[in-house]
């Protein structure tokens, strides 16, 4: 799993190299069913740990206090301090792979969402 700001996109050919890989492909719909039952297809929660998978950061996060990320649906948010999410999920940093393609999608500033404060 890869996880990246919304407003970024990846570049599968970079990361095949970071991840030493021939092949790289991203999930499909069905794949999503299969793995991450009680989530909406694209809003699954940034916790590869808790899906037994080796989890990915874009490094340019810890850049920002709060990390916000979907709840498993498109209709909640979850909101916490970057340092929390990091230490909970426990992902591997990575400074390539991903590349700026503009302004955050509007749909996240729709949602109705969870602040967690620790």
């Amino acid at each position: 799993m890869v996880v990246i700001p919304a407003s970024y996109s990846l570049d599968i050919e970079v990361l095949k190299k970071v991840f030493h890989a021939s092949r790289l492909e991203l999930a499909r719909e069905r794949d999503f069913n299969e793995h991450f039952s009680g989530c909406e297809p694209g809003a699954l929660p940034p916790f590869g740990n808790l899906y037994g998978m080796e989890l990915y950061l874009a490094d340019i996060l810890g850049r920002h206090e709060l990390i916000t990320f979907c709840a498993g649906s498109h209709s909640e948010l979850i909101q916490m301090h970057y340092r929390d999410y990091q230490r909970l999920a426990g992902p591997a940093l990575i400074s390539t792979g991903f590349e700026h393609q503009g302004m955050t999608p509007p749909r996240m500033r729709e949602h109705r969402g969870m602040r967690l404060s620790g």
